[in-house]
């Protein structure tokens, strides 16, 4: 089983994060809606620019419009280096067969860090939004897709200290620039998906509209062409009752 170097401790977290030069923010967006694909994107901030960013407006970007998060997205962009991850739902939907929903989120991480580190050829920490409260299941998420689907996904081992963090996004300007980039690039792809299917409307949630959007896309597009734009594998109440 993987040992990895985790980090709760919310004061522990802040010393090892001013003594690290070189740290990576990791957040993602799309996992809970219905018809998004699964972005995570990996953002290294120079130290020199964290008070920079902090002024144009970086913050969790859940607190941001969709116009200021294009906004924020473009002042930012030539000050940092990042990397995203994208999985798409029809991917996702294959994934949910071997994966659960975590583990497919890890895996989206895994790959965003990958990316970044190509860009930024020295790391020291991560710091990731907690999506998981107990060590022992991120190793087991780590074996499972770093170690043992080594040679599918061609991931390098993580040697990074990593803090897991309850809104990582309000407490570390590296992720919340990286939510901003995951929604702004998840903008992107709505806008384009919405090209692809004209007749039909989305939303970005998974309630009752979200059924109602559902159904009115079957009959314009065919229910064969759901897999395209949404996670079929989700369970909403509302079909169980039918």
């Amino acid at each position: 089983m993987a040992d990895l170097k985790i980090y709760r401790d919310e004061a522990e977290i802040k010393k090892i994060y001013d003594k690290s030069k070189f740290v990576f923010g990791i957040d993602e967006v799309g996992v809970g809606e219905f018809f998004t694909p699964l972005i995570a994107t990996a953002v290294y901030v120079p130290k020199d620019k964290l008070e920079l960013l902090k002024n144009l407006g970086v913050k969790d970007s859940k607190l941001l419009s969709d116009e200021k998060i294009k906004n924020v997205f473009n002042d930012i962009k030539s000050h940092i280096q990042y990397a995203s991850a994208l999985i798409s739902q029809k991917s996702y939907n294959i994934l949910f067969t071997k994966f659960n929903a975590n583990e497919i989120k890890f895996l989206a991480h895994a790959e965003a860090i990958n990316n970044l580190r190509k860009k930024v050829k020295k790391s020291e920490l991560l710091i990731i939004d907690a999506y998981v409260n107990s060590d022992p299941s991120f190793n087991k998420y780590y074996e499972k897709i770093i170690v043992s689907y080594k040679d599918l996904y061609g991931f390098s081992p993580w040697k990074e200290k990593i803090a897991i963090l309850k809104k990582a996004e309000s407490h570390y300007i590296e992720v919340a620039a990286a939510s901003i980039v995951a929604r702004y690039e998840l903008l992107l792809q709505m806008q384009k998906m919405q090209e692809k299917f004209p007749k039909a409307k989305f939303n970005l949630a998974s309630n009752k509209e979200t059924l109602m959007l559902r159904d009115n896309f079957i009959k314009l597009y065919g229910k064969e062409k759901l897999p395209l734009v949404a996670k079929v594998v989700f369970k909403f109440k509302e079909d169980a009752k039918k």
